[in-house]
C-alpha cells in the first residue's frame, strides 16, 4: 500500500516538473537543456522588431533587436535570430534556440484552400506570353505600388514571376501564399488579411521589398536572398546569400527575369 503511494506521488511530481519545464524556453527536443527566460513582451516592428526578456537567471530585465548578443549567465551568450509576436529565437553556434509565451496560440488560424494543394506553375522559360504574363489591372497595380512605395516595378514584376507566375492563388507546400508568396506571419506583420487578393497580396509584398531594400542598403543580392530565406537567415550567413541551392538560384532567376523586363520595358 504504501509502495503504491509512493509510486502515485512520484508520478505527479513527474507531471508537475514536466509541465513547469514546458513554460520554460526549449532549446530542442533531442536536448534536454532549458533556459529560464521569461518573454514580457514582442514589439513586432517589420524588420525591426525587438523583445523584452527577463533572464530569471541573473534577474535581468531588458530589451533586445535581432542581432544583439544575450548573456544568459557567466558562461552562454547566445545572439537574437528571430523575434516575432510572443516568439523569440537565437543561434549559440550550431543550435538554435527557440522560446515562446506558454499561452500563445501555436495554431493561428490560416487562410487554406482545400482545392489548392500544391504551387502551380509553368515553365520559368517561358518568360513572356502574348499578354506579357499579367493582366493589366495587375499591371496597374504593380505601377502604382511601386510609385507609393518607391519600389522598382520590374523588380516587383520579377518576384511575382518567380514566385508564382502570376497565379493570385498559388499555395505552396510551405503555406506561403497568393502573387508574391507571402508566409502568413509576413502576411500578418503586412496588414495582409486575404493572401488571395491581388492588391492586398502584392501591396504586401511590395512593403516588405522596400524594408529589404531599406535595411539590406540596396544590395540586390541580399534583398533577393532575403525575400526567399528571411533576413535573418542573410545576417546569420553574415550578410551573404545563404548556401543553399534554392536561394542561390531564386536570386539568379529573378535578376534574369528582371534584365529582361527592363529591357522590355
Amino acid at each position: 500500500m504504501i509502495k503504491n503511494i509512493f509510486l502515485f506521488l512520484l508520478v505527479i511530481l513527474i507531471l508537475q516538473l514536466n509541465s513547469v519545464a514546458e513554460n520554460i524556453a526549449f532549446i530542442s527536443k533531442d536536448k534536454n537543456k532549458y533556459l529560464d527566460i521569461d518573454i514580457l513582451g514582442t514589439i513586432n516592428n517589420k524588420l525591426h522588431p525587438r523583445v523584452i526578456l527577463k533572464n530569471n537567471r541573473t534577474g535581468e530585465l531588458k530589451k533586445y533587436s535581432i542581432g544583439d548578443e544575450f548573456k544568459y549567465d557567466g558562461y552562454n551568450t547566445f545572439k537574437v535570430f528571430h523575434i516575432s509576436d510572443c516568439f523569440v529565437s537565437f543561434v549559440n553556434g550550431d543550435d538554435t534556440i527557440t522560446i515562446r509565451c506558454p499561452e500563445s496560440d501555436q495554431h493561428p488560424n490560416l487562410i487554406v484552400r482545400s482545392s489548392l494543394s500544391a504551387f502551380r506553375i509553368t515553365n520559368y522559360n517561358d518568360l513572356f506570353t502574348t499578354t506579357g504574363d499579367f493582366k493589366k489591372y495587375i499591371d496597374k497595380i504593380i505601377i502604382n505600388m511601386g510609385k507609393r512605395y518607391n519600389v522598382d516595378q520590374y523588380l516587383i514584376k520579377s518576384v511575382i514571376k518567380a514566385e508564382s507566375n502570376f497565379d493570385p492563388e498559388a499555395i505552396s507546400p510551405k503555406n506561403a501564399q497568393g502573387m508574391m508568396q507571402l508566409i502568413p506571419s509576413t502576411a500578418k506583420d503586412y496588414g495582409v488579411y486575404d493572401p488571395f487578393d491581388a492588391e492586398q497580396n502584392i501591396e504586401g509584398g511590395v512593403r516588405f521589398l522596400r524594408d529589404l531594400i531599406e535595411f539590406f542598403k540596396g544590395d540586390l543580392d541580399l534583398v533577393l536572398a532575403a525575400y526567399n530565406a528571411g533576413p535573418g537567415t542573410v545576417m546569420k550567413y553574415n550578410y551573404k546569400i545563404p548556401p543553399y541551392p534554392e536561394t542561390k538560384k531564386y536570386v539568379k532567376r529573378v535578376k534574369r527575369f528582371y534584365l529582361e523586363y527592363s529591357r522590355k520595358g
